[in-house]
């Protein structure tokens, strides 16, 4: 079960204190700057901090290498093809396709470079599997949302690096009060420019688990 967007905005929004008013939405969603932070925030710790790792198949083709990427995939990582049980005398004396994504006229694809070989198919099937990282979802339901309560702070604080970087990119001088997410480990308050504020929230950010 994982933090709605119901759970999660009012205590982003609070702990932005007086940068909170600078922020003004749009005409159909007041609080879409704030979602923005947050997604931006989930993409991060996708990466970085909290990494989901799934299971994908695609259906190959001997010599083809583009392939439709998963929905929610981030960003692949290996190839499980070879993880068959074959003996290792009928497996193929050929490099293994290395997973890659790449962006198209069409979108995101996948690329298996060096595209998948008859012989290649013949002994491991056509159904190529990989493991890839998942992209974190925020969502109003808390069976389709992944991030949980033990991440609520992680996930403040690089939402709060984000505002203040659209504030310093505005040039927005005057000095904010910020404070960090609340529960443990929650940094004190600081007065500084939000470029400052930037920089102080991603050192903290990173050094933060």
């Amino acid at each position: 079960m994982g933090l709605t967007w119901n759970e999660l905005l009012p205590g982003y929004v609070a702990s932005l204190n007086d940068a909170a008013s600078t922020f003004k939405g749009t005409e159909d969603d007041a609080q879409a700057d704030f979602r923005r932070h947050l997604l931006r925030a989930a993409d991060a710790l996708s990466r970085e901090k909290r990494t989901l790792t799934a299971v994908g198949e695609l259906q190959v083709s001997a010599g083809l290498a583009v392939y439709d990427a998963p929905g929610n995939l981030l960003l692949p990582k290996l190839q499980a093809w070879s993880q068959s049980h074959v003996p290792p005398w009928d497996a193929p004396n050929e490099p293994m396709p290395v997973v890659l994504l790449i962006d198209t006229p069409d979108g995101k694809k996948l690329r298996l470079q060096p595209a998948p070989s008859a012989n290649q198919i013949r002994c491991f099937g056509s159904t190529f599997r990989f493991y890839y990282l998942v992209a974190h979802a925020i969502t109003d339901d808390a069976t389709t949302s992944t991030l949980g309560e033990g991440a609520r702070h992680l996930l403040y604080l690089r939402a709060q690096a984000e505002a203040m970087r659209e504030l310093a990119f505005r040039g927005y001088a005057k000095p904010v009060t910020l404070r960090a997410g609340s529960g443990a480990g929650a940094s004190p308050a600081r007065n500084m420019t939000p470029a400052a504020l930037h920089s102080a929230l991603l050192d903290e950010y990173g050094r933060s688990c």
